[in-house]
C-alpha cells in the first residue's frame, strides 16, 4: 500500500507543480495550448476510427429518418443542400405512418443484420488478441462461452 501512497504524492505535487506552469503562462499560450490538446484529441479520434475501419468493423446501419433522406436525394435537383434538408424533415414529419413504418421496417432489418455482423467481427477480433477494440459486453459473453 507504500506505493500508492507515493504515487498519489507524486501525482499531487505534479498537480501542484502544473498549476504553477500554467499560471506562468499567458492567456494567448493557454489558448495555444488548449488548441493543441484538442488537435491531438481529434487526431486521437480520427486515428481510432481509421483503426476500425482497416479491421473491417461493419458500418451502423441508419435508422427510419436516414433511410427515407437517403431514398429522396435524388429529388435534390439544383436546391441548396440546406433548404433540401429542412424540406425533407418537414416531409417526414408530415409523412403518414403507415409509410413511416416503411423506412422503419428497412431500418429494423439492417440493424438486426448489423448486429449479426458485429457479434462475429468481435467474435474474430477476439481470437486475434485485438479485445480492446472489442464492446466490454461483447467481451464477457465471449468469456462466459
Amino acid at each position: 500500500m507504500a506505493y500508492k501512497l507515493l504515487a498519489e504524492e507524486e501525482y499531487q505535487d505534479y498537480k501542484q507543480k502544473f498549476l504553477v506552469f500554467l499560471d506562468g503562462l499567458s492567456e494567448e499560450e493557454k489558448a495555444q495550448l488548449h488548441d493543441e490538446r484538442l488537435k491531438m484529441a481529434r487526431h486521437d479520434r480520427l486515428r481510432d476510427k481509421q483503426e476500425l475501419y482497416d479491421l473491417g468493423k461493419p458500418k451502423r446501419p441508419p435508422n427510419g429518418y436516414m433511410a427515407f433522406v437517403r431514398s429522396s436525394l435524388h429529388e435534390r435537383g439544383d436546391v441548396p443542400m440546406k433548404q433540401f434538408m429542412k424540406e425533407l424533415a418537414d416531409c417526414w414529419r408530415n409523412i403518414p405512418k403507415e409509410e413511416k413504418e416503411i423506412y422503419e421496417e428497412d431500418a429494423r432489418i439492417e440493424r438486426e443484420k448489423y448486429k449479426k455482423e458485429l457479434e462475429e467481427w468481435e467474435k474474430k477480433m477476439i481470437e486475434i488478441g485485438r479485445e480492446d477494440v472489442v464492446r466490454k459486453s461483447s467481451f464477457v459473453k465471449a468469456k462466459r462461452t
